[in-house]
Order: C-alpha cells, then sequence, then structure tokens
C-alpha cells in the first residue's frame, strides 16, 4: 500500500521517464476497476440464480468479490493519503465501490467508476514506477571486484596467517 500523498503519488506516476509505468497502471489498475464494474452491472445482474444456474452465478460473483478485493486495497490507501484518516478511506471507499456495483442511476455508477479508475491508474502506476526505480538503483550500483595480485606470509606470535597485498 503506497503512504505517500496523493500529489507524490501523481508526479511519480506521470514523471518524466514513467509515463510508460502510467499507461501500464491504467490498463492493469484501471482494467480491473472497469472489468469488475462491467461484471457486476452486466453479466452478474443477468445471470439468473435460480433454475440450476449457481455454478454460474457464484463464479461471476468471485469475479465480482476478487475486483472489489483488488479495489478496496488500493483505494483504502489512496483514501487515507487523500483524507489522513482510516475512517474517512473506509467510507470513501464503501461509498465508491458500492455505487459501482449497486447504484440504479447510471451517471453515478459511472462517475464512481471513473473515479476508481482513475485511482487505480494512479497507484498501479506509482507502484510499478517504484518497482522500475529499484531495478534502475540495482542495475546502476557498482558491483564490487576483489583481485587478489600477491600473497604474503605474516608471521604473528601465536600463529602464521596469510594477508592479501594489492
Amino acid at each position: 500500500m503506497n503512504t505517500d500523498d496523493i500529489i507524490t503519488q501523481i508526479h511519480l506516476a506521470l514523471g518524466k521517464g514513467y509515463r510508460l509505468a502510467a499507461v501500464i497502471g491504467a490498463l492493469t489498475g484501471g482494467g480491473v476497476t472497469y472489468c469488475t464494474h462491467a461484471m457486476a452491472r452486466g453479466d452478474l445482474a443477468t445471470t439468473p440464480w435460480s433454475d440450476g444456474h449457481y455454478a454460474w452465478f457464484l463464479g461471476r460473483l468471485a469475479l465480482v468479490l476478487g475486483g472489489l478485493l483488488f479495489s478496496i486495497v488500493t483505494t483504502y490507501g489512496f483514501g487515507r493519503a487523500a483524507f489522513g484518516s482510516g475512517w474517512l478511506a473506509v467510507g470513501f471507499l464503501v461509498l465508491m465501490d458500492g455505487v459501482m456495483v449497486a447504484s440504479s442511476q447510471p451517471s453515478l455508477e459511472w462517475f464512481a467508476t471513473g473515479i476508481l479508475i482513475a485511482i487505480e491508474a494512479v497507484t498501479t502506476g506509482c507502484t510499478v514506477a517504484r518497482g522500475r526505480m529499484a531495478t534502475l538503483a540495482r542495475q546502476t550500483k557498482p558491483v564490487r571486484s576483489y583481485r587478489v595480485t600477491k600473497v604474503a606470509a605474516v608471521e604473528s606470535p601465536r600463529r602464521p596467517s596469510l594477508k592479501l597485498v594489492s
């Protein structure tokens, strides 16, 4: 979970050299939110749970719940950074995710879906950018190599030992 303030997250996800991270974040993080919305409002709402279709209904319900779990984790971190309170973050995520999957007003459900897609895109883009930064840091870190040129015997009063001499 990202604990940076939201402006830092946006700057990192959209910053120079990390715009590809924003695209990946939008496709993956935002894609999960869009698919969750589509499954909840389309497939889950139209699948009959009676007449022996329990397996289809439960399978689609599991997909929607998995998408909501993904959204809840990232939206909570974003809301906590934005509002500075865990309780406000919980209220925000319950409202947004609830409106996305349960609202009967299309304008509200698409508004909530758009907000959640943007949050998921920035949060996932920030995570991808941080991963890229860590990879670049590991690649540029100098590797220490040791080359022994001479080995000299050093006598000590208790026991003889070897000393590396460059």
